[in-house]
């Protein structure tokens, strides 16, 4: 599988003119719902840009007093398609003009990261919070007009306080997540990005140009090279994938092999289960997020298991 680029795939100004230009012609055609609305909201807060772009389409178009005529209940629908794209090519010049598009790289930023093993809390100026996990390291990039975070490696708690004058937007690889009032937990790994929402709303974007998933409380997305898979967790799945947060690991029928390498991600003493049948004993429990040799006496009191130092690594077998 292709790994994650390590920044973010800008979109070209004439691929947003072109989406923009869509909604407008899709407003304009008539018969425009909440579901509609809901989804405009939604690519408007992916990006400043978008809402940029939006707005001075939106007021170029109507500074050309022939927006009535576009309206206008005897127009052909075929007239009324090229029309607008006439007038849209025309608006597009005009912003093209107005440079308002996006560097091709990331603003300056601020970086944090975290050690294995390590947690760190990072403040916003307007009170969100971001919290790191283990191995992690981010970029924070807190303007004016948005609160940009690039996702590197590893996985971050968010609680944020929604502003849609400048939205907080979590880049990971090619992907975005823009904040619509929220907490969600942000998880990049080197084949797949998951995104978990516990409170609230995002918007999940799988490609530059392709319209956002909006995840509500509850909704977790696994995004990899394969595609976009959407679940349902429970408040008490999410508490549980949050142990990290006090500390501790929680297991819920967890097979011993993927437990052991949860435990491995905080530590640099390294875990594996040799043996098929080790491997897929169930574990429900909470260890030590930073201790594992609780987890190695767990394995060996409960399942009777043994635990040797073997390579630099412990190996657990029958």
């Amino acid at each position: 599988m292709r790994p994650f680029a390590s920044t973010p795939s800008k979109p070209r100004a004439d691929e947003i003119d072109a989406i923009a230009a869509g909604w407008l012609d899709r407003r304009d055609r008539g018969g425009w719902t909440e579901g509609d609305q809901s989804e405009l909201d939604v690519w408007l807060n992916v990006d400043p840009i978008h809402r940029i772009t939006y707005w001075r389409m939106e007021a170029a178009w109507a500074r050309t007093e022939r927006l009535g005529a576009l309206r206008a209940p005897k127009a052909s629908a075929h007239r009324h398609i090229g029309f607008f794209h006439a007038a849209a090519a025309a608006v597009v010049a005009a912003v093209i003009g107005g440079a308002l598009w996006m560097p091709t790289s990331p603003p300056a930023a601020v970086a944090y990261a975290t050690g294995i093993g390590g947690q760190k809390t990072v403040m916003l100026s307007d009170g969100s919070r971001i919290e790191l996990n283990t191995d992690t390291a981010i970029r924070i990039s807190d303007t004016a007009t948005a609160r940009d975070v690039w996702l590197d490696k590893g996985e971050a708690y968010l609680q944020v306080t929604h502003n849609a004058a400048r939205p907080m937007t979590v880049y990971v690889g090619e992907r975005r997540i823009t904040d619509l009032g929220t907490k969600f937990v942000v998880n990049r790994a080197a084949d797949r990005l998951e995104v978990s929402v516990l409170e609230g709303l995002v918007g999940l974007g799988t490609s530059p140009t392709s319209p956002a998933v909006v995840l509500r409380e509850g909704d977790a997305a696994i995004a990899s090279a394969q595609g976009l898979s959407l679940t349902r967790k429970s408040r008490r799945e999410l508490s549980n994938e949050l142990g990290w947060r006090r500390g501790v690991i929680v297991f819920d029928n967890t097979p011993l092999a993927a437990a052991a390498e949860q435990v491995s991600r905080y530590s640099a003493v390294k875990l594996e289960v040799a043996d098929a049948s080790a491997a897929r004993l169930p574990v429900t429990g909470t260890v030590s997020a930073t201790d594992p040799n609780e987890f190695l006496r767990m394995a060996r009191t409960v399942f009777g298991l043994r635990a040797e130092k073997m390579n630099g690594k412990f190996v657990i077998t029958h």
